[in-house]
């Protein structure tokens, strides 16, 4: 509570003054109790006048601005005359009597005046600063169980008598959910003690009408209700309150709060306020790279409709009481604002919504603070970085999984995986945490997209940090016409867009870095370099101009000492000043000076000394620098030696996520170096248990360019388990069997198939020690053997690993689970073991396998996106398998199935899924064909073409998808002239002809079929008499056909003499009708003196077959 907001509200009127207290929110805006200034909401003169004792006895005139009294609300917001000047004479004062439910204003004893030339209002210290963050936070109480919350006004009961004057009074009591509620109301029970009054008719309470009621957090009070009136308890004080929710429901309230204090009024959760980060956008910006924060929400939320519906139909929808979600997604991809917006389009609609503080550890929650996020009102919970915080996420579960009322919890991760379904003890946290529905985050502009899209999101961008910017004076750069004048000359920077895909974090990157190149101060940078190298040689003048008072620094000190910070992350001053001692520039006694200042330029949460540097992309790239380029470099071997294990997980976490983007844009030899660094700073005896196992998030990087350290690290993770498992405990054995399994993943990644394998088998034999009473072995089991078959296969023994995936399928089948990693590993299994049944022409058993398959993955996907891709793809295969079992009726309802699945995914991700299209309604196009249904084939062909040619004029075709559209597009000539229109095919072989010329034609697979079309395609036009159309294609089937006979004599000597024959007709044809014949004669001449010894070779070879043959039946 802010004492210094205090107010005391009186109406003067010619009868008398009433008297109140009122709470301010905003430096001229004061809260209070509707009936206390009702006296001026009627036709009697009355004048308002508010007075700030902690500032002195002036009472300055005021004009109420809102008002509102009836059953549910009785508050009124009150507004200073800024202008007038007051002075401090006056005298005694009426009261607003608290007398009863109703709380009626009594009759003033005098009229206490101000007059003469004085003072001007001054708002009160804790108002001083608007700009960076709300004048005041509003709260809501969302429990069942009492909660604590503080009152303190001016009552009666505090009036001198003598004077009149009116001192202050605090009032501690508690909110009791489920007294009042009914009614719309807080009651406050509290047991301090009151003093009597002697005179008047009022209670100790009279005076108190108005008061602001608070719930107290660590950063600052939430305003949860006004004072109403005192019910007269016996035995204790009750006091009624208007709660805020109400205040904040009404339009004009909010509007007129959003004017004074510049931020608009947004409802909190108090009883877990301290878990959660406010939900008022940061501005407390004081370098460029805040702005991009997704907590800032500097940029204006676009795109992501599809996401942000299906989160909403999740939230609304659902009848469940508590429902878990995932979204993954790259870092930048704008996971956390589309959970922030999510939150603040619920919170309009009364929800209860909060994000879990990035900071909290498991460690961090006791039981009383997890009660706290209960509550009996529609709730959504967000966990950012819940594959960083597995423990933390599954002790969340756990507290909630049991309401029974609407709960949402969504969490944010850079990718699923071990973090959803570690263990083998089948808790209900592991279960509901498995079979949580997942969405993944694509980017909001693939390549390939909507050729503007990139430029409006672009431009968008750029147009809103021009806006903050100019709100923000403190940061250089501006130039004289202001920010916003400049944002319209901008165009999108040639770089954007080139690598592909561009996260949402890129594109606002690139946009502020324009803003500030472009302003009055640039920084040098090299063309081509990354927007976060830009970004950050701007942020380093905030660096230097902070350590301005340190005295003279070095810069590569100042840069150094922000990665640390970047890097470890400090819960206390020690771990703080342990980290900055390791730097070799930094004397032991200047240690906790700078670690006082990187608290300063970066401010920490509640529970952490200091924060990162923000975006994470951003303080990752920062610090891999420090690593790579400075000198002397980052003592990293000193740093994880000095680091408790929080920081040890952080750091060895941000440099992998930093290599792992380095090598997603191609930057490999940095990825190497970041690696090498991370391998050589491992300390000799390894790192703890504890730190291996959260330091299996990293092992995803490992097809990230850093495969060394996530097999070391996977390695050292088994090295660790097995000294625990020698006593056998179930717990133990769990752990080992985890982390064999993650190395046997890891090991199939690097290649190393026999390495992979005996992991896997040892996995196996671990399993097999558990108890079979054990929760979760027999899943375990499966799993395992889905493992072992995976290895198998690697290793060159089929057989085997047939028989262990087919172990699987019937042991995962025959458990029934039902969440959803698990149902994903059967689906899977299925889809291989169809493969390899197929493979032995098992087909019908393909066919049971596969049909299985996609029956899971159509119930999965309705719950997780992941499936929306696999699905289209496997209804494919089955269509395929279907047709070579000659049953094409129901393989067409596949096959349709698959074409309209890819057609959504390829909207949304053209770039991505086009391609798959194509091959989908090739597939279709086929089976339509020997349907005898001709015309819808060349339908879904001539679909699949105008794809194939629009991707190779936008440049995302290669050579194969090339050489693909060379054979569709002959298909599709030669389907249509059999359906009657011979026309066309001309056109198409000229088309086709075009193509294939200009290509690289080094991929073999397609040229039979390709050489196939061509000849068939000569056949027909030679059959109508269109012989100069066909000699071109005739002699490019002779072409192809003879290098294939070249390579494959055996199987292709047929076809090259029968389209060698066609070609010699077509060329004669030409020639009597008076067509040069020099070219044809040419190709003809050189393919009879190519392709002769072959034809003789392969004579010769069938005559002496022939003549084996007969000695042997002679000797018989």
């Amino acid at each position: 509570m802010e004492f210094d907001r205090r107010v005391q509200i009186r109406v003067h009127r010619e009868t008398g003054t009433t008297f109140g207290s009122g709470y301010l929110v905003a430096p001229r805006l004061a809260l209070t109790a509707g009936h206390v200034v009702q006296a001026a909401m009627g036709p009697e003169p009355a004048r308002v006048t508010v007075c700030r004792p902690d500032a002195g006895t002036e009472q300055f005139p005021a004009a109420v601005r809102w008002w509102r009294v009836d059953d549910r609300v009785d508050a009124a917001l009150v507004e200073v005359d800024g202008q007038v000047e007051v002075d401090g004479a006056g005298g005694g004062d009426g009261q607003a009597e608290v007398t009863g439910p109703g709380g009626g204003a009594g009759q003033g004893e005098g009229a206490g005046q101000g007059g003469g030339a004085g003072r001007r209002w001054q708002p009160p210290d804790s108002l001083a600063d608007i700009r960076t963050r709300p004048p005041q936070r509003w709260g809501r109480i969302i429990g069942t169980r009492p909660h604590p919350v503080a009152v303190a006004g001016f009552p009666r009961m505090e009036k001198d008598p003598s004077s009149g004057d009116r001192f202050d009074g605090r009032i501690s009591g508690e909110i009791m959910p489920g007294t009042g509620s009914l009614a719309g109301r807080y009651e406050v029970f509290s047991k301090d003690a009151t003093i009597p009054v002697r005179d008047g008719t009022g209670t100790g309470w009279s005076g108190m009408s108005g008061a602001a009621l608070l719930t107290e957090s660590r950063q600052s009070g939430l305003l949860c209700g006004v004072v109403r009136a005192d019910r007269q308890a016996v035995g204790g004080t009750r006091l009624t309150a208007t709660p805020a929710s109400l205040l904040l429901a009404d339009d004009g309230f909010t509007a007129l709060i959003a004017e004074h204090g510049g931020w608009q009024p947004l409802l909190e959760a108090a009883e877990p306020v301290d878990l959660l980060d406010p939900a008022a956008p940061e501005r407390d910006l004081r370098s460029p790279a805040m702005l991009l924060r997704a907590d800032a929400e500097a940029v204006a939320f676009r795109g992501r409709a599809d996401e942000l519906r299906a989160l909403r139909d999740w939230c609304q929808v659902g009848a469940e009481g508590f429902s878990v979600r995932v979204v993954t997604g790259p870092g930048g991809q704008g996971k956390s604002r589309l959970a922030r917006q999510l939150a603040d389009d619920l919170r309009a609609e009364g929800w209860v919504t909060g994000h879990l503080r990035a900071e909290l550890r498991d460690s961090d929650l006791a039981l009383p603070e997890l009660r706290s996020l209960e509550t009996a009102l529609d709730f959504l919970l967000v966990i950012d970085y819940a594959d960083a915080r597995p423990s933390l996420v599954r002790r969340v579960i756990d507290q909630l999984r049991g309401c029974r009322h609407r709960t949402r919890l969504l969490l944010l991760a850079r990718t699923g995986g071990a973090w959803q379904s570690d263990g083998l003890t089948a808790s209900y946290a592991d279960e509901i945490l498995a079979r949580a529905p997942t969405i993944e985050l694509a980017a909001l502009v693939g390549a390939g997209g909507p050729p503007d899209a990139m430029t409006a999101l672009f431009r968008g961008a750029v147009g809103d940090l021009a806006d903050l910017l100019e709100a923000l004076p403190g940061l250089p750069g501006r130039p004289p016409a202001g920010w916003p004048a400049l944002a319209p000359a901008l165009g999108v920077p040639s770089r954007l867009g080139v690598d592909g895909d561009e996260s949402v974090l890129t594109v606002q990157m690139a946009a502020l870095t324009a803003l500030l190149q472009h302003g009055s101060a640039p920084v040098s940078a090299a063309p081509e370099e990354p927007a976060e190298a830009t970004l950050l040689r701007h942020e380093q003048r905030y660096w230097v101009r902070a350590a301005e008072r340190l005295g003279p620094l070095d810069p590569t000190v100042l840069q150094q000492a922000v990665a640390v910070a970047a890097l470890c992350g400090a819960r206390d001053e020690p771990e703080a000043v342990a980290a900055v001692g390791a730097l070799p520039g930094i004397p032991p006694a200047r240690a906790p000076v700078m670690a006082a200042w990187l608290r300063t330029l970066y401010p920490a949460g509640p529970d952490r000394f200091w924060g990162p540097l923000q975006p994470d992309r951003v303080g990752e790239y920062h610090a891999s620098r420090a690593l790579l380029d400075l000198d002397p470099p980052l003592p990293l071997a000193d740093l994880l030696a000095r680091s408790s294990a929080d920081q040890q997980v952080r750091l060895v976490t941000v440099l992998a996520r930093a290599a792992a983007a380095h090598h997603g844009t191609g930057r490999t030899a940095r990825t190497a170096g970041v690696q090498q660094a991370l391998l050589d700073a491992m300390p000799a005896g390894g790192l703890s248990v504890e730190v291996l196992n959260r330091l299996r998030i990293v092992l995803i990087h490992a097809h990230d360019g850093l495969d060394r350290l996530a097999l070391k690290l996977a390695e050292d993770s088994v090295t660790a388990a097995r000294r625990q498992a020698a006593d056998g405990s179930a717990t133990a054995l769990n752990d080992l069997g985890i982390a064999l399994d993650l190395l046997s993943s890891t090991f199939s990644g690097a290649g190393r198939a026999e390495e992979a394998l005996a992991a896997a088998a040892e996995q196996l034999r671990v399993i097999e020690r558990l108890d079979r009473n054990h929760p979760g072995r027999d899943r375990a089991y499966a799993l395992a053997l889905s493992t072992l078959s995976s290895c198998l296969s690697a290793a060159g023994r089929d057989q085997e690993a047939l028989l262990a995936l087919a172990e699987s399928v019937e042991l995962l089948e025959r458990l029934g689970e039902t969440d959803r990693h698990t149902r994903t590993r059967l689906a899977w299994n299925l889809n291989n073991l169809a493969d390899g049944l197929w493979d032995l022409g098992r087909l019908d058993e393909a066919r049971r396998a596969l049909r299985r398959a996609v029956e899971l993955s159509e119930q999965l996907a309705a719950t997780d996106s992941s499936h929306e891709i696999l699905l289209p793809v496997w209804r494919s295969n089955l269509a395929a398998l279907l047709v070579g079992m000659r049953r094409h009726q129901e393989g067409l309802r596949y096959a349709e199935d698959a074409v309209q699945g890819l057609r959504l995914l390829a909207r949304r991700d053209p770039r991505n899924f086009e391609g798959r299209l194509i091959s989908s309604l090739v597939n279709l196009g086929n089976i339509l064909h020997q349907l005898g249904r001709s015309a819808e084939a060349c339908d879904a062909l001539r679909q699949a073409v105008g794809i194939g040619e629009h991707r190779r004029r936008i440049g995302l075709a290669g050579a194969e998808a090339e050489l693909s559209l060379v054979k569709h597009t002959l298909q599709l000539g030669l389907w249509q002239a059999l359906s009657g229109s011979l026309e066309t095919l001309p056109d198409a072989l000229c088309r086709a002809l075009d193509l294939w010329y200009g290509l690289d034609r080094e991929l073999p697979k397609y040229q039979p079929l390709i050489a196939s079309f061509l000849t068939d395609s000569v056949a027909l036009l030679s059959e109508d008499g269109r012989w100069q159309e066909a000699l071109e294609p005739s002699m490019a089937a002779v072409e192809i056909w003879g290098g294939l006979v070249r390579a494959y004599p055996a199987d292709h000597l047929r076809d090259f003499v029968e389209a060698y024959t066609a070609m010699q007709e077509v060329a004669r044809r030409v020639g009597s009708q008076q067509i040069p014949r020099n070219a044809a004669v040419a190709m003809l001449s050189r393919h009879l003196e190519e392709q002769l010894p072959y034809v003789f070779a392969v004579l010769d070879e069938a005559e002496e077959a022939a003549k084996a043959a007969e000695a042997a039946a002679h000797r018989e």
